[in-house]
């Protein structure tokens, strides 16, 4: 997903404007950000009024926080992207239903896939194709986070076997 563009300063402006983060639950304020950052509230207000440049390392601080998309857009610029939080993915290694819903959710993707396919060869995707396109779009982040749990947990247990072979 690319975000809309932002400049850092308009960004943070709108960051402490917003209603309070779901992930937070209550406002983001100076004093907050100050508290995360480790930096003065004059700091992170000399970047909301555009005086300082704000850096990178501040933004890692509030994304770690906010988990706000828009940040990662503006350290992305135009290029096209999508986040998945890799600390909310399942531990599949470890949790047998997990894994069963996570290769369940492949399956249907795999099946969607195909209805995909069938769908466009008349060459456009149009109102018809409304329901469709609306499962398509519940299921494509979770089937994004699967599988990426998928992976890391396959890697996970590859770099453990080979750690136990090798002493």
């Amino acid at each position: 997903m690319t975000g809309e563009m932002y400049a850092d300063a308009e960004l943070l402006d709108d960051i402490l404007n917003q209603a309070p983060p779901a992930r937070c639950g209550t406002p983001v304020t100076p004093k907050a950000l100050s508290y995360w950052t480790g930096l003065s509230v004059k700091t992170i207000s000399d970047y909301r009024r555009g005086k300082l440049t704000i850096p990178v390392r501040f933004w890692r601080v509030v994304l770690r926080h906010l988990r706000d998309g828009r940040i990662v857009g503006l350290l992305l610029g135009e290029t096209p992207h999508a986040v998945t939080w890799l600390d909310e993915l399942p531990d599949l290694a470890n949790d047998q239903a997990q894994l069963a819903a996570a290769v369940d959710c492949l399956g249907r993707f795999h099946a969607l896939q195909q209805c995909y396919a069938e769908l466009i060869r008349d060459g456009r995707i149009d109102e018809a194709d409304a329901p469709g396109v609306s499962e398509f779009n519940r299921l494509c982040p979770a089937v994004v986070c699967h599988t990426q749990a998928l992976q890391m947990s396959v890697n996970r247990e590859f770099h453990n076997a080979a750690r136990r072979a090798a002493s």
